[in-house]
């Protein structure tokens, strides 16, 4: 037997036996009662709501997105003057923003 079948029929087992002296019982299930129980302070909730949380929602993680730029764009502003050029070319406009 393979120990990933080994694990899995162990925990079972232990379920099982669990299950015969507490009848439906599940470990999730017992976390979320407790989650639930207005004597409990609200650490302890958001405890329980943690624990249960990794076994039931998908966890999100940030990712680094890079994107390489390999064209260029010229954009022009002008509140007053028709645009009529157009140039592929990049101008670099510095300013001081103390002022």
């Amino acid at each position: 037997m393979s120990t990933a079948m080994a694990k899995v029929s162990s925990g079972n087992s232990i379920m099982a036996m669990i299950n015969e002296h507490y009848p439906a019982y599940h470990p999730l299930l017992s976390i979320a009662h407790l989650a639930h129980d207005p004597d409990m302070d609200l650490k302890g909730q958001l405890d329980c709501h943690k624990t249960i949380a990794k076994y039931v929602a998908t966890e999100l993680r940030s990712i680094d997105v890079r994107q390489t730029v390999t064209d260029s764009r010229r954009v022009i502003v002008s509140l007053f003057d028709d645009i009529t050029e157009v140039v592929d070319a990049v101008e670099v406009i510095e300013y001081d923003s103390v002022n």
